[in-house]
């Protein structure tokens, strides 16, 4: 649509080999998917085009909106996708550039790859060098024109349901309603109108590109594949799908254009068009789950964040379908890394679903993860969210639950380290670590003639940096909030197109802080609480030297400390601070409203990346932690490697309070695997899953302890130690050793 030039071909691997190598006249689905596997990480070969540039440039001092629009259709329609062998659903580009805006999220500018054309194109040195004295410049002055970078799950099924063209008829009814009162959104709809013919375009790109492979394929077998995937991918550049596997295309094309967040319920999303084939005979069951299959590696080679299967609908019935019972066939099949994938339970599961949701887990895949719809959903509707808008929730990024196609977030709006504002409360208001004044001044500890006083310098230092981060986020965001621009993900979310408005345009908008290690915090109150103001075996100005030594020459103290004092999840009595606190907390966040007017609130999912990272930069604390240790999140068993009864631990997690907060707590379990080997061992997880769930839990992550073969090609078979995914993260479990 809107001119470029093709300047270089990177040499690269034939991703489109001859399929007679593959044997189609004798192809299995199990040699598919072989095929498949063999290479989803080939070297991908590079296309050098500039059309974000040459369109920018081109477009001259018009609308911002417009120009923006503009340069990312025109790299949309720049294509160059490749088919790999095999393939049935595709959706690859290798299309690379030095200033690109893929997925409408920001403009983003390459120096790396500008100094490798340097000196591999010096016959483009004049394009190259505008580029270079272009764009570092514009972007330092205009930071606030970028679009905001966002985790959200996409309405795909707006898109499916209408067709692009369908969704362009929308999108100009509601332009005519809207501009006829504000003049001033024409520019955002013409915007969207723009997109979607770069999003068509890129559709056609594929189309073209299947058939140049059809035109060089000798296999007659894998010609008549390829001539279907021309046809569906001309079809669905402009006509909603009409079958299961044209559905399916346009979602994944759909989900790389719109950035590949987070692939979103994919069983209600496609279900309907997989059961209408069934109905009409058009697919088998078996047929089907190859569709599937091809999709979830396509998801796997993407590195996809989350996809959420089942769960209750609005009505309290159960959502879970032929096209749940697929997905979980094709992880127990794949074995893959991702996508990462999440299972929703409620009360109206039946057993026979909830174990096959279990197999995976058993037969040594790191999913699907257990969220609790019982606890989560109450929880989204205490936040002011419709429960018909909480029913169809997802999970999203790191561990957040959003209302599918309402709701997004700034990524982790706020992520705190919580033993800060204690060490300040230590010091007078200074970081011990760096020496630099952060904090107020709330008194010298040697002043405190009781646990109360020092516990109430604690708080005040903690409201402060809430307080402080929560003012610089929502300032930030106001300078932003006029400008920002995402039309990729304005066509896929509910209501943006109706109100007319890009980010703010959402029905529901949250403010999170994370609060990363609560429980060391707690245990090291009541470490105080205990040895300084309980037994008075030293001052707390003592203490406070000794911290700051790292315990140097007090190693019995330190073992006291850590010992003798009950922590957190080691008994009922000592599990109430952290409940308590949090709670405090969540009141003092609440008070607060993000510049759309939504509320913040507490964000409970416990990073451990962010543990481990934060205690770094943390010094010792009175619960017997060293400096530089990790931090205690909320679901880590406070100095207890195994577990040898997790009802306890479950009573003292459930506690928590999950309705007030945002995020899911993920409860990390880790078992030996002789535990469940037993025929019964697929009933005794679920049972376990239930129990955890009835009890109030929100979020369940399991993993079988012993090593297992990882065969992702090309990679040869290796052994290694078992990791799950905690909150989108490789990660340690704790043990649980009896029980089941």
């Amino acid at each position: 649509m809107w001119g470029f030039k093709n300047r270089i071909t990177d040499k690269g691997n034939n991703m489109a080999s001859s399929s007679a190598e593959a044997g189609y006249n004798t192809f299995s689905d199990a040699d598919r998917l072989e095929l498949l596997k063999s290479h989803l990480f080939d070297p991908v070969p590079s296309v050098w085009l500039e059309p974000f540039h040459e369109s920018w440039i081109g477009s001259g001092d018009i609308n911002h909106y417009i120009r923006m629009a503009r340069a990312h259709a025109s790299e949309m329609s720049a294509a160059q996708p490749f088919i790999c062998p095999g393939e049935i659903i595709i959706g690859n580009d290798s299309l690379k550039s030095v200033v690109h805006g893929r997925g409408g999220a920001g403009i983003h500018f390459d120096r790396e790859y500008l100094e490798q054309l340097k000196i591999e194109r010096p016959d483009e040195a004049a394009l190259l060098r505008e580029i270079e004295d272009y764009w570092p410049s514009w972007l330092t002055a205009n930071q606030p024109h970028g679009p905001i970078a966002t985790h959200a799950p996409a309405g795909y099924e707006m898109a499916l349901e209408l067709g692009l063209d369908g969704l362009r008829d929308f999108v100009n009814d509601c332009r005519e309603i809207n501009v006829r009162a504000k003049p001033d959104m024409e520019p955002w709809y013409e915007a969207l109108l723009i997109t979607l013919t770069g999003i068509s375009d890129y559709i056609s790109a594929h189309a073209r590109a299947a058939e140049i492979a059809m035109s060089s394929e000798s296999n007659n077998i894998r010609r008549m594949e390829l001539e279907g995937m021309v046809h569906n991918c001309r079809f669905i550049a402009h006509n909603k799908p009409q079958s299961f596997r044209q559905a399916v295309q346009l979602y994944y094309l759909l989900f790389l254009v719109a950035g590949h967040d987070s692939p979103g319920p994919i069983d209600r999303i496609l279900g309907p068009y997989l059961d209408r084939d069934l109905l009409d005979h058009r697919l088998t069951m078996d047929s089907a789950q190859l569709i599937v299959d091809c999709l979830w590696l396509k998801l796997h080679e993407k590195t996809a964040y989350w996809v959420t299967l089942g769960g209750q609908k609005s009505d309290k019935s159960d959502a879970c379908g032929n096209m749940t019972m697929l997905c979980l066939k094709a992880i127990d099949k794949l074995q893959a890394l991702s996508p990462q994938t999440v299972f929703r339970w409620h009360s109206g599961v039946s057993r026979d679903v909830l174990r096959m949701a279990c197999k995976p887990v058993i037969d040594g895949a790191t999913f699907p993860s257990f969220l609790n719809d019982e606890t989560i959903i109450p929880s989204m509707v205490s936040r002011g969210i419709a429960p018909e808008y909480a029913a169809e929730y997802t999970f999203v990024g790191c561990g957040h639950v959003f209302p599918n196609s309402s709701e997004h977030c700034n990524y982790e709006d706020i992520i705190l380290n919580a033993v800060k504002p204690l060490e300040l409360a230590l010091n007078n208001g200074t970081d011990p670590v760096t020496g630099e004044k952060t904090g107020p001044e709330t008194g010298d500890v040697a002043t405190f003639a009781t646990f109360e006083q020092f516990e109430r310098a604690y708080q005040r230092q903690m409201n402060h940096q809430i307080a402080a981060c929560i003012t610089w986020v929502n300032e930030f965001r106001l300078k932003l909030k006029d400008y920002t621009c995402n039309f990729v993900r304005s066509l896929f979310f509910h209501s943006y197109i109706e109100h007319g408005l890009d980010w703010g345009g959402m029905d529901y908008s949250e403010g999170m802080v994370d609060i990363v290690g609560l429980a060391t915090v707690t245990d090291s109150l009541l470490a105080i609480k205990q040895g300084v103001y309980a037994e008075e075996k030293l001052s707390l100005h003592e203490l406070v030297a000794i911290l700051n030594s790292n315990w140097k020459g007090e190693e019995d103290l330190r073992r006291h400390l850590l010992n003798s004092i009950a922590k957190f999840n080691n008994d009922k009595e000592t599990d109430s601070p952290v409940e308590k606190e949090a709670y405090r907390i969540n009141k003092f966040i609440d008070s607060r409203k993000t510049v759309f007017g939504g509320p913040w609130r507490l964000n409970i999912m416990g990073l451990k990346n962010n543990a481990v990272a934060f205690g770094k930069n943390a010094g010792a604390t009175p619960d017997g932690r060293h400096r530089g240790e990790p931090v205690v999140d909320y679901t880590k068993i406070t100095q207890v490697k195994h577990i040898p009864d997790f009802t306890k631990m479950f009573l003292s997690v459930a506690q928590l309070p999950y309705v007030e907060t945002h995020s899911p707590l993920a409860l990390g379990l880790r078992f030996p695997r002789s535990i469940v080997s037993e025929s019964d061992g697929l009933n005794q997880l679920a049972a376990m899953i239930e129990m955890y769930f009835k009890k109030g839990g929100q979020y369940a992550q399991c993993l079988m302890d012993e090593p297992r073969e990882i065969k992702d090609a090309p990679r040869k078979p290796i052994k290694q130690e078992p990791i799950a995914q905690i909150t989108g993260f490789n990660a340690e479990f704790s043990i649980c050793t009896r029980g089941l």
